[in-house]
């Protein structure tokens, strides 16, 4: 939908400060005319990974996202 209307995904995330509570963080992901679905994921994806990098301890996936190996992975 970004790349068909041309506006931005906003990832949001919340981390933990302590004492019952968080925090929102808010990132805007922009997406060119020239994006394609693979760079767009790319772009998104890569900001989620330095938040997690940032706060190891405070990430949990529950959801099986690769759920095929590649071809190379035999």
């Amino acid at each position: 939908l970004a790349l068909k209307f041309n506006v931005p995904i906003v990832v949001v995330m919340t981390l933990r400060t302590g004492n019952g509570r968080y925090r929102g963080i808010f990132n805007e992901i922009t997406v060119g005319e020239n994006d394609t679905v693979e760079t767009v994921t790319q772009r998104y994806t890569t900001y989620i990974e330095e938040v997690v990098r940032k706060h190891p301890e405070q990430y949990f996936w529950m959801h099986r996202r690769w759920k095929t190996k590649c071809p190379e992975a035999k």
